[in-house]
């Protein structure tokens, strides 16, 4: 795994845990972050988890939804891609190309 640190420096990473580990540890320092955790309920492994168990995101950054829409509205699918453009409290905004409006949504990390 090959992390680009700035333009001219790579990282080569043995592990995809030390590439988590260090990831967080980046993001964790950008400015205007929001960090989502999830709640775990009952017997659910870590290998299990359909995401990472946080989420760190700050606006304008690009995004792909890991599920489908289950309501009637089918707002997203997995493989959707986005933009967040604001946080309201725990609401994530995210705008899609070929969407005439933006995408609220709480994130939930949990079996279905």
């Amino acid at each position: 795994m090959i992390l680009i640190l700035k333009e001219d420096t790579l990282l080569l990473l043995l592990t995809i845990i030390r590439h988590r580990q260090l990831m967080l540890q980046c993001l964790r320092n950008f400015p205007n972050t929001h960090s989502f955790v999830a709640a775990v309920k009952d017997e659910f492994p870590e290998f299990s988890y359909p995401a990472a168990s946080e989420l760190i995101l700050k606006e304008g950054a690009r995004v792909m939804f890991v599920k489908n829409d289950l309501s009637r509205d089918k707002l997203f699918f997995n493989g959707k891609i986005g933009t967040v453009l604001t946080f309201e409290d725990d609401i994530i905004v995210v705008k899609c190309a070929d969407d005439d409006f933006p995408i609220r949504l709480r994130w939930r990390n949990g079996k279905t």
